[in-house]
């Protein structure tokens, strides 16, 4: 059985992924409970070969972390992971996020130009771009996974759809606006696409999309929880709110060349599941 260090494993795609593969790996998982800290050296007493290094850890913006606090620690933390699959031929799995800010085009490919829209894109371009400055000098293989919007069960409020269901018993939604349009990938698809990419013969450096290729407005959305939940109104706050990011959606033809793979959920199916889950 291989070996896979997973870190950021208390959080919902990083506890989502060890779910999916604790059966099939053996996994080592690097979390605060068991004293993982972003800015330290990572330390693993092991004499077993680490195949996957999967940096899913990462320091979250609130109103007691300085902007320059944030950014530092976050960067410490894929310094400290390129050091360790160098020292182990480990190859490095980087969980990063939507890093384009407006669209240029439509559906964006991973050579769309990128502008970050707001600090956790940012940060996310700085590592990535840590990783190339370290390929460019050192011997590593790595896999950076642009994430779009990934939604199931148990993800935190602070996300668009969490932030909806939640409000499902108020029977009023109340939303900043409508109009927004975004990527959704459920949880399933996308561990389904994840673990495709690990079981794949690996024989380059790879950037991927991952998202499932089509736009969906957050009025569909409510649309459909009106369908399921009859009694639900909801109310815009603010209708004539400028979005950073209007619209967009993942070019995934990568996923589809490589590894064989689409989504099977529509968001209609994944938003379903979720509310009988919370039923």
């Amino acid at each position: 059985m291989e070996t896979i260090v997973l870190t950021g494993f208390e959080g919902f795609i990083g506890n989502a992924i060890y779910q999916n593969l604790k059966n099939d790996y053996n996994i080592i998982t690097l979390s605060k409970k068991n004293g993982y800290n972003l800015n330290k050296k990572i330390d693993i007493k092991t004499n077993l070969k680490i195949k996957y290094f999967i940096h899913a850890a990462y320091l979250f913006s609130n109103k007691k972390i300085l902007e320059d606090e944030l950014m530092n620690t976050n960067l410490s933390g894929i310094k400290n992971a390129l050091l360790f699959c160098e020292k182990h031929s480990s190859t490095l799995i980087f969980l990063s996020s939507y890093i384009y800010g407006r669209a240029k085009y439509l559906p964006i490919d991973i050579n769309h130009p990128i502008n970050p829209h707001n600090l956790y894109a940012k940060s996310k371009v700085e590592c990535e771009k840590k990783i190339f400055e370290f390929k460019q000098k050192n011997s590593l293989n790595f896999i950076i996974l642009r994430l779009f919007n990934i939604y199931g069960f148990k993800q935190k409020k602070g996300n668009l759809i969490p932030d909806i269901i939640s409000q499902i018993n108020n029977k009023t939604i109340k939303l900043t606006h409508f109009n927004s349009c975004r990527d959704f990938l459920y949880i399933e698809d996308f561990l389904k696409i994840f673990k495709k990419i690990l079981n794949n013969k690996f024989n380059k450096n790879q950037v991927l999309n991952v998202g499932s290729g089509q736009s969906v407005s957050i009025r569909k959305i409510l649309k459909i929880i009106k369908k399921i939940k009859n009694n639900i109104t909801y109310i815009e706050t603010s209708p004539n709110h400028v979005d950073a990011v209007p619209d967009c959606y993942a070019d995934i033809s990568l996923l589809s060349k490589h590894y064989k793979w689409k989504p099977e959920f529509s968001i209609e199916d994944g938003i379903k599941k979720i509310i009988r889950m919370h039923e």
